[in-house]
């Protein structure tokens, strides 16, 4: 065993007899009850946590403990940060801690972050910044390493969402979706265009027949301009316009094959009746008819 591991045995050792209690809450952002950090350390490290929430608005605290008292780490670390770290309604926090005795630590992160600091990107600042430091006994400079590291990761978020954004490459979900809205529209109005059309060269004279397909062409073409000015306020005029002739242009299309489909389904029923009809003397089967913090983070050992 060589003086750094024998040196962090040492410290646990003597962290473990001054003091069996546990942590029991939070009391700031740097929270050293196995004190396993210098004051330098601590004093450095306060700062980039200070600086971190001043930059990003997430709030990230360091805990480190003697024991766990017989608590999985991933329990004990949620009871510390939930509903305490991190603003209400963003649950941006983070908790980095650390257990002597059992020689575990983990980053949790909250609900907020875990788009930014998923599992894989935790797991990677515990192993390239926490693990090597501990194992050599220098848990200060583990710990301030892993803050370093989030940091950049929030900042470099951050950054990014302060530039200025154009207009998305790919369609997004909401225009997806109003896509989609606009398509169905566009099928409904078809579909009445084409009753209208029907009913006006079969009944020249009987108007009255032809009221629910003019409502129809009435309620659709005013949900089209709905959808249409909700668009040009969220994207503008032009991509709105190109959304609407796509969405009626596949709604023409798929319109015209299924009424080929169909049309052609009843002639090939129409060709299977006159063959049962032929074989069968009129008798036979024609085929007609019928039937917050949640857990995410990383967990590890030093």
């Amino acid at each position: 065993m060589d003086a750094g591991r024998t040196y962090a045995a040492f410290l646990i050792i003597v962290a473990s007899a001054i003091s069996g209690s546990a942590l029991e809450k939070l009391y700031g952002l740097v929270n050293d009850e196995a004190g396993i950090i210098s004051p330098e350390e601590e004093q450095q490290l306060q700062r980039i946590l200070e600086e971190i929430e001043q930059n990003t608005t997430a709030e990230v605290a360091v805990a480190t403990v003697n024991s766990l008292e017989g608590q999985p780490i991933e329990e004990y670390s949620m009871k510390l940060a939930h509903k305490t770290l991190g603003e209400k309604d963003k649950d941006n926090g983070i908790l980095i801690l650390a257990a002597l005795k059992e020689r575990e630590y983990r980053i949790e992160i909250g609900y907020g972050l875990e788009g930014i600091i998923n599992d894989a990107k935790a797991g990677r600042i515990g192993r390239q910044n926490i693990e090597p430091n501990f194992a050599k006994g220098e848990y200060g400079k583990g710990l301030i390493a892993a803050a370093i590291e989030i940091s950049a990761i929030l900042k470099k978020e951050q950054g990014s969402q302060n530039q200025p954004q154009g207009k998305p490459a790919v369609i997004t979900a909401i225009e997806a979706l109003t896509v989609f809205l606009l398509y169905i529209t566009a099928r409904g109005f078809l579909s009445s265009a084409t009753g209208l059309a029907k009913e006006a060269l079969s009944n020249k004279k009987e108007a009255k027949k032809q009221a629910p397909a003019i409502a129809g062409l009435a309620a659709y073409l005013a949900s089209a301009v709905l959808i249409v000015i909700i668009m040009t306020k969220q994207i503008g005029l032009k991509q709105a316009a190109l959304y609407l002739t796509l969405a009626t242009a596949a709604a023409a299309l798929t319109t015209f094959i299924l009424r080929r489909h169909k049309a052609k389904q009843e002639t090939n029923d129409f060709r299977a009746a006159r063959i049962a009809w032929t074989m069968f003397g009129g008798r036979g089967n024609t085929g007609f008819g019928g039937g917050r913090f949640g857990g995410g983070g990383f967990s590890g050992r030093f």
